[in-house]
């Protein structure tokens, strides 16, 4: 990109990529239930996993496309003058160097997802998703199994943070002594 000013294409696909995390839940479930009716989408298990894709891909991507604009475009050229194929440097330099980036936007997407109600209940029919368990539990009464998933959820996401957060520390140390010895 020149200048970096970024193209009508660019700025339509960032924009679309965008209209999930923006659009009100509410609409968006709507919405999602209006087009899979007009398709004929009937599956409920269908429904349910391409409005959840299509609700979550947007956090994704901006974790991605953030990572990639941060990243020095001499890495590239620099891989492409010593011979390495479109191919390669995606596969050596690029995804290598994305990957934190890639996690980050699974695990944000599959928080939301998990914690997604309102588009579930639009879209699942007869299907059945967490969040829609747990508010039929709660609309018959606060139970010992509602108390149980939640310290359960809580206590999985508090692990899976402790072991990002003590990994991370780990390798930055690593980086650390190693430039340190240079």
């Amino acid at each position: 990109r020149a200048g970096g000013r970024h193209s009508r294409l660019d700025t339509a696909m960032e924009s679309l990529m965008s209209l999930p995390i923006m659009i009100p839940e509410i609409i968006l479930g709507l919405a999602f239930m209006v087009v899979f009716n007009a398709m004929g989408i009937r599956g409920n298990d269908l429904r349910l996993v391409l409005a959840h894709v299509t609700f979550c891909i947007p956090y994704v991507f901006l974790n991605v496309k953030s990572r990639l604009v941060g990243m020095d475009p001499a890495l590239f050229d620099a891989a492409r003058d010593l011979g390495a194929s479109p191919a390669r440097v995606v596969r050596d330099i690029t995804l290598p160097l994305c990957r934190p980036a890639i996690l980050s936007g699974a695990f944000l997407a599959l928080a939301m997802s998990l914690d997604d109600f309102v588009i579930s209940y639009f879209t699942a029919g007869s299907a059945s998703t967490l969040s829609i368990e747990i508010y039929g539990m709660v609309r018959r009464r606060v139970s010992p199994e509602l108390n149980a998933v939640s310290t359960l959820l809580f206590v999985v996401v508090l692990i899976l943070l402790v072991i990002i957060n003590v990994r991370e520390a780990r390798q930055e140390k690593t980086l650390r002594r190693s430039t340190a010895r240079k």
